[in-house]
């Protein structure tokens, strides 16, 4: 069993594991497009993420993902910061499974 090692910046190494995880997460979302790991990468190549942080286990393999990406209402009313939440993990019978979860803190 994996177990929680560190937390850490992404690093360029961990993009693919960070989709994969990303996909996992929202494969049974019925609210899900399936494009949150194309919307994550889109955000990291623009350099939009405030910040973004692995959970990694001791074998270097990553456990959960956290990014946070400012966002903004069209008419420019208000502005935030978004949080989007990823983690691996086993269900109660052994099974991988993944989560997902998001939030907005809106700062005017």
């Amino acid at each position: 069993m994996a177990v929680l090692q560190t937390i850490r910046p992404e690093m360029p190494a961990d993009v693919e594991a960070i989709r994969a995880l990303t996909e996992a997460a929202f494969r049974q979302a019925s609210h899900s497009d399936h494009r949150e790991g194309a919307i994550i990468d889109g955000l990291r190549m623009a350099h939009a993420l405030v910040l973004s942080l692995v959970a990694v286990d001791d074998e270097g393999g990553i456990l959960g993902h956290v990014a946070f990406s400012e966002v903004s209402v069209e008419s420019g009313e208000g502005a935030g910061t978004a949080l989007d939440r990823c983690r691996s993990g086993r269900d109660r019978n052994g099974r991988a499974s993944a989560r997902h979860s998001s939030q907005t803190a809106w700062t005017g």
